[in-house]
């Protein structure tokens, strides 16, 4: 009998190996590459060109936030650090 359409049959869409109610997902490899240097090092670098960036800026709000993004990176390093 000739299903209409819009209707499939129970293993309709399945590949040959799959079962009913599985559901496929085509998973591809990642493509990760390992950063060069540590979180620690990362973290401490970018702390030094927040504060060095904070000094040519106007005293402000912009500057304060660099500042405080710097503090938080030389916490963050020294926490990665002390887990590791």
């Amino acid at each position: 009998m000739e299903q209409p359409l819009g209707t499939y049959g129970n293993n309709a869409g399945c590949s040959a190996g799959q079962a009913e109610g599985e559901i496929s997902v085509m998973v591809s490899p990642r493509n990760r590459v390992r950063p060069a240097t540590s979180l620690e090092e990362r973290l401490i670098k970018f702390a030094e060109e927040a504060r060095s960036a904070a000094k040519f800026i106007t005293p402000g709000p912009e500057q304060e936030l660099l500042l405080r993004k710097a503090a938080k990176a030389e916490t963050l390093a020294a926490a990665a650090e002390r887990l590791a």
